[in-house]
This record gives structure tokens, C-alpha cells and sequence, in this order.
């Protein structure tokens, strides 16, 4: 849990891997929980996240993973992040407009 006053800036970076393909492993694991819940100082709620892997009799957690190898969440708060936020908005927009548009522009 974070509590956050109005001028912070927060980078936060939650991720889990498979395991150790060395060893073998992959999702090999019968639980995993992560909760990351983030508040303004007036207790707010401003981002609530929980991730919840559990082995189930039907199917595996490695089974429902299929061939994904990670999880990653990052988070990024605070007007530090402005330029960076622009940056992600146009690259998201620009791979958008390329591949939702046909590959024709409707000139057929």
C-alpha cells in the first residue's frame, strides 16, 4: 500500500517470472498474490491492483500461462512523468493508426 501526497513522484515496478528454466521450473508454484493499492493522502483510492495465480484442479497455473514467461506491471505518478507520458501517448497512437487502419487507406 502507498500513500501518496499530491507532489510525489512514484516509480513503481511489479513483475514475476516463470522460474528457473534451468531447473526446470515454469509457473511452478501453487500461489501467488501481489497486491499493489496506491491512495492520495486523503485516502482516495487512486490505483487498486491485486494479481492472483492459484493452482486450481482444472488446470495449472502454467497451463493457463500458455507460453508467457512474465508479468510485469509498472507504474509511473508524479509531474516528473509528464514528457514521458507524451512520449507513450504519441508511440501508442502512432502504432495504433498503423496497424487499426487497413493497409489500403480505402483507396481500393
Amino acid at each position: 500500500m502507498f500513500r501518496l501526497v499530491s507532489d510525489s513522484n512514484l516509480v513503481l515496478v511489479d513483475w514475476i517470472t516463470s522460474g528457473r528454466h534451468a531447473n526446470g521450473e515454469n509457473w511452478d508454484f501453487e500461489l501467488y498474490k501481489s497486491i499493489n493499492n496506491l491512495y492520495l493522502e486523503d485516502d482516495h483510492p487512486l490505483f487498486l491492483d491485486t494479481v492472483l495465480l492459484e493452482k486450481r484442479t482444472i488446470q495449472t497455473i502454467a497451463e493457463r500461462m500458455q507460453d508467457y514467461q512474465a508479468i510485469a506491471m509498472l507504474i509511473l505518478f508524479g509531474s516528473i512523468f509528464f514528457y514521458l507520458h507524451l512520449l507513450f501517448l504519441m508511440r501508442i497512437w502512432i502504432f495504433a493508426t498503423k496497424n487499426v487502419w487497413p493497409i489500403d487507406q480505402g483507396q481500393s
